[in-house]
């Protein structure tokens, strides 16, 4: 997979990394080979003369193929007789380069809006133009800047043959004179379109005051009705005090009634299970007895044959279950009439605490304003 990175990039890859001080050389070959090849500067021939050679050795100006392996020639014949000494700085072309790509792009972008703008059918707001008068002020001074560069490229030194670095030059003052161009068409239609804009701000600015104005009157008549409410509120506050303590203390009361009533209820009907109760065992009782009760004189026929009477008598007495009939009976009857008094005191009281009831005052009656 290919890597690709930008001059900087490499740069900072070369040159202090992975830590200050480092320098990859491989990569900084890398660097040198690409700029020149950007600038067409990998043609050009340098002529060293014999005090350099001596100087430097011969070894050492020896030239490298391209594959890596030196040549037998110990020193480079040169092509031209042009570029001897280049006085350009290689890095002032390669930033001259990047400027002038990053401009492209801008100016691009900058046209692009331009005509939007010319064909928006809508207003356009305020703070895009605004941007995009800053970025032609912008990119005119960039312009201004790469201008000066070039003068300086052209004042650096004589150079007998400018070949291929003159051409360069050349077309990078053709581009610059054609993006001054459009940047000044650019700022004209801006400027335009400037005072509609700021008509248009202003007429959104009027609105907003107004609607500024609508939110306050309508916070203040808010502020206004919240204090009349307050003011009646407080005007009161013994009154209103006065009135839901007597409230309490009827609804403490009426609690306490009805407590009372639940609890004499549910006592009344506890009683009266026990009694209904105790009614249907007699009643049971009362229907065994009929059902079991025999003729006496049968009975006493078919036991005097059988056993002794005395014996019959002292099992089963009839005297003895008519008293204890009639001792059930008289029970029965007292069970009854203090059933019916206990059922009489019972209405009495269900009659009392309907006319307290009645005399209590209706939930309706507690609201007040």
């Amino acid at each position: 997979m290919d890597l690709q990175f930008q001059m900087n990039q490499l740069v900072s890859l070369a040159i202090g990394t992975p830590e200050v001080g480092a320098v990859n050389f491989n990569l900084l070959q890398r660097f040198l080979l690409e700029m020149l090849k950007m600038t067409d500067l990998d043609s050009a021939t340098v002529t060293f003369s014999a005090e350099e050679v001596a100087k430097l050795g011969e070894n050492t100006l020896k030239p490298v193929s391209k594959g890596g392996d030196k040549t037998d020639e110990e020193v480079t014949p040169p092509k031209k007789p042009g570029f001897h000494q280049c006085p350009i700085d290689p890095q002032k072309v390669d930033q001259l380069l990047e400027d002038l790509t990053q401009v492209k792009f801008d100016l691009e972008d900058l046209t692009s809006k331009v005509k939007t703008m010319e064909g928006a059918t809508e207003t356009v707001p305020f703070q895009e133009m605004r941007n995009s008068l800053s970025q032609v002020d912008g990119l005119q001074e960039r312009l201004k800047k790469l201008e000066d560069m070039l003068e300086s490229l052209k004042d650096l030194g004589t150079v007998e043959d400018k070949g291929t670095v003159g051409q360069r030059l050349d077309f990078l003052e053709t581009t610059l004179s054609g993006h001054d161009e459009q940047l000044t068409n650019i700022n004209g239609t801006l400027e335009e379109k400037l005072p509609y804009i700021t008509e248009q701000f202003e007429e959104l600015h009027q609105e907003m005051g107004l609607l500024n104005e609508k939110v306050n009157v309508k916070n203040v008549s808010a502020f206004d009705q919240r204090s009349v409410q307050e003011r009646r509120v407080s005007s009161t506050p013994d009154q209103t005090t006065s009135s839901i303590n007597n409230i309490i203390a009827r609804l403490s009361s009426v609690q306490h009634d009805l407590d009372n009533l639940t609890m004499v209820t549910t006592n009344l009907t506890e009683e009266q299970d026990q009694r209904q109760m105790m009614i249907d065992t007699l009643s049971e009782q009362i229907e065994v007895l009929k059902v079991a009760k025999a003729d006496k004189t049968n009975v006493e026929d078919i036991l005097a044959s059988k056993a002794d009477m005395s014996q019959v008598h002292r099992k089963v007495s009839h005297d003895h279950f008519e008293i204890k009939i009639e001792g059930l009976s008289a029970k029965m009857d007292d069970a009854f009439n203090r059933l019916d008094v206990h059922e009489d005191m019972w209405q009495e009281e269900v009659e009392l605490l309907k006319a307290d009831i009645e005399n209590k005052m209706d939930k309706t009656e507690f609201s007040f304003t």
